[in-house]
């Protein structure tokens, strides 16, 4: 298994900011791609796609609401880390 160190600092709220809402925002639209090809290749919504979005959606709720709480001059330390499994 490899590991892939996706973020790891610290960061302004402005830029933590940017790095995780882009981060949802990739993922959302990365669903709504997967399911428009369903729907344009199969006929059918891909159920789990959507459901993902509705998910990553309200990720995104959250953490914007979670950082109007915080001041300009706040630090927020990021860690991400992507474990890669070959799963076939």
């Amino acid at each position: 298994m490899e590991t892939v160190k996706l973020i790891d600092g610290t960061y302004s709220v402005a830029e933590a900011k940017e790095i995780l809402l882009g981060l949802l925002d990739y993922k959302i639209n990365f669903h709504a791609k997967e399911n428009f090809r369903s729907e344009i290749k199969k006929g059918v919504k891909d159920s789990a796609s959507l459901k993902r979005m509705e998910e990553l959606s309200e990720e995104r709720k959250m953490l914007t609401a979670y950082f109007k709480g915080l001041t300009p001059e706040t630090t927020i330390t990021l860690s991400a880390i992507i474990h890669l499994k070959d799963v076939s």
